[in-house]
């Protein structure tokens, strides 16, 4: 499998983001306030976006700037882990805390 560039592991990235929280591209773009075409030329990897718009992307999926440059290795298990990052992120705290001994234990498997 060939090598995949920056531009399009950061938009493959925004978009694993995207899904797990359940927005749209408009959705996205809007919150960001950037145009749905930049959106989607973000999300093939076609445009890269500055330092501001992956800012206001960060703040729009309520998330530091730096997660959208973490890549796993395969596409399939970044999809697993966003969306269970995702959904951990709307759980409370006292949830969280009953969650991690769970999760800890099925990483010791």
């Amino acid at each position: 499998m060939r090598k995949r560039n920056l531009a399009y592991k950061l938009g493959n990235k925004i978009r694993i983001l995207r899904k797990a929280v359940g927005l749209t591209q408009a959705a996205l773009a809007e919150a960001a306030d950037i145009s749905i075409n930049f959106m989607g030329c973000i999300e093939r990897g076609e445009r890269t976006p500055s330092i501001e718009t992956i800012d206001k992307l960060a703040k729009a999926l309520n998330i530091s700037p730096k997660e959208f440059f973490e890549f796993p290795d395969a596409e399939d298990e970044a999809v697993v882990s966003e969306t269970f990052l995702a959904e951990i992120r709307k759980c409370k705290v006292e949830d969280i805390k009953i969650l991690t001994p769970l999760v800890r234990r099925l990483a010791e498997k």
